[in-house]
C-alpha cells in the first residue's frame, strides 16, 4: 500500500549526475581534469537513470527503493567495469591512476582488481 505522504517519484537525471559528480569529485580530489568526472558522472546518470526506471516497472513493489540514487550503487563491480571500461576510452595512458583513485585502492590493487575481473569475465 502506498500512502499519499510518502513521494514515489523517481527524482530527475540531473539530481542522479549531480549526486555521482559529487561522490567522484571528492575522490578524484582535483587531481584529474573535472572534465572527465563530468563526463563519466553524465555516462552513470544515464544508466543508472534507466535501469532504476525499469526496476521500477518490473519490482513496483520496490518503488520506492528505486526512486532515489543509492551511493552504494556506485561501489559494486558493474560500476567499477564501467568506470574501467570508460577511463580506458577517455584517459588511456593514465586510466590505471584514475581508476585507483576512484576506486579507493591504490595502483597495484587496481592492477591485481582488475585482473580478477578479467578472469572472471573470461570464465562465461
Amino acid at each position: 500500500m502506498i500512502f499519499k505522504y510518502q513521494n514515489t517519484d523517481i527524482d530527475s537525471k540531473e539530481d542522479f549526475y549531480e549526486k555521482i559528480k559529487e561522490y567522484y569529485s571528492e575522490k578524484n580530489q582535483e587531481k584529474f581534469s573535472l572534465e572527465y568526472i563530468e563526463k563519466l558522472s553524465s555516462e552513470l546518470a544515464n544508466y543508472f537513470y534507466n535501469q532504476y526506471a525499469d526496476f521500477r516497472k518490473m519490482y513496483p513493489k520496490s518503488i520506492k527503493r528505486y526512486s532515489k540514487l543509492k551511493i552504494e550503487d556506485l561501489e559494486n563491480p558493474i560500476t567499477h567495469d564501467f568506470v574501467i571500461h570508460f577511463s580506458k576510452e577517455n584517459i588511456d595512458d593514465k586510466y590505471v591512476e584514475f581508476c585507483s583513485l576512484l576506486l579507493g585502492i591504490n595502483e597495484k590493487e587496481f592492477l591485481e582488481y582488475e585482473q580478477k575481473r578479467n578472469s572472471f569475465k573470461e570464465m562465461f
